[in-house]
């Protein structure tokens, strides 16, 4: 199973690096508008929507009772 979430990240220029501190969008359109949200409140830090993909295996497992010795 697959899920695609979207975070926004601004650039911490003190120490080179993308962080993110907020919640996840579930869709692209939620993405976009924390990411003009965060353009508005902070108009000088560099900030981007980046697209996050979740794989998740699930497998069958089969339980059976202890046999009795």
């Amino acid at each position: 199973m697959t899920k695609t979430t979207y975070a926004v990240q601004w650039f911490d220029e003190e120490e080179n690096r993308w962080r993110s501190n907020g919640p996840r969008s579930i869709t692209m359109a939620e993405g976009m508008s924390e990411l003009e949200l965060h353009r508005s409140h902070y108009p000088s830090i560099v900030a981007r929507l980046v697209e996050i993909e979740t794989i998740t295996t699930i497998h069958d497992v089969i339980l059976t009772a202890p046999s009795e010795a």
